[in-house]
């Protein structure tokens, strides 16, 4: 069998069945095998060995920062919930606004 590769959304999947496995009182050899096992059945029915999910569009995060700080939440809090720094949504938010100008 080929190795699965290590991926961050690999990585997501196995915390989440680990976690359920755990709360479900499973043992960790349970919780492997099921994890295995749901990880080659959700690859196969995709009909790859890994699955790929593509980023958020950058237009659409762009739109919802700009209407965070339309909205009058400060560059910091903003730029928090975006993982961005403070000097990168004021980037942001320049270049919308320039490019929306008559």
């Amino acid at each position: 069998m080929d190795k699965t590769p290590d991926t961050p959304l690999h990585q997501a999947f196995i915390r989440v069945i680990h976690a359920a496995g755990v709360q479900h009182n499973l043992s960790a050899h349970q919780i492997d095998q099921i994890t295995a096992s749901a990880w080659d059945r959700l690859t196969q029915t995709m009909g790859c060995r890994t699955a790929y999910i593509p980023a958020p569009s950058q237009h659409k995060r762009d739109e919802a920062i700009a209407d965070a700080w339309h909205a009058g939440q400060p560059f910091a809090a903003i730029a928090r919930d975006f993982p961005l720094s403070e000097s990168r949504i004021r980037q942001i938010i320049n270049h919308r606004r320039h490019r929306h100008q008559p």
